[in-house]
């Protein structure tokens, strides 16, 4: 943490984790068992987590994808060098996590538009919408792997515009 940050107050409840996420700073702990960290403890016992570096990873926009804590032992030699290095790190893989994102994102946004322009090329009879909506909704449940997803439309009903459920896939929809 550079000196002289203007960090919030800390309590017993903040997590080392949210704290590099919502600070936006890279840091070394020397010691994990050390409270003035704020390591889980369970998590610091069970993983035998002796010293470690925790980063941000922040894609672009400024967003936070995640954090990266890399463990080491115990009198693990850390500079400002070597915290360079692994912060510098720590960018490329939130670079490189972005784009695979990304990549999923538009390999998932392909599927469903396959199957949007499958009923968009099909004749629509009247009252017909049910079925085609039904497999719309049941490919983007499963692409975004959703356990229940429901499309509701604009139907007039005496005049009055209401959203009548078209399709629902999922627990909730039986």
């Amino acid at each position: 943490v550079p000196d002289g940050a203007d960090l919030r107050d800390l309590t017993d409840h903040d997590d080392v984790l949210e704290i590099v996420a919502t600070e936006r700073c890279s840091l070394f702990i020397p010691d994990s068992t050390e409270p003035v960290y704020h390591c889980r403890q369970a998590v610091v016992g069970a993983g035998q987590i002796e010293a470690q570096f925790v980063a941000p990873l922040i894609g672009s926009g400024d967003e936070l994808i995640g954090t990266l804590q890399v463990g080491f032992r115990q009198g693990h030699p850390m500079d400002r060098e070597r915290i360079g290095l692994w912060t510098g790190f720590s960018q490329k893989m939130a670079a490189a996590l972005e784009r695979a994102l990304e990549s999923e994102e538009r390999r998932r946004l392909e599927k469903i538009s396959e199957v949007w322009n499958k009923i968009l090329q099909k004749p629509t009879s009247a009252g017909g919408q049910e079925e085609p909506l039904l497999k719309l909704t049941t490919e983007i449940s499963r692409q975004l792997e959703a356990t229940y997803e429901h499309l509701r439309l604009p139907e007039v009903f005496q005049g009055i515009a209401q959203y009548k459920l078209s399709a629902a896939v999922g627990a909730l929809a039986e």
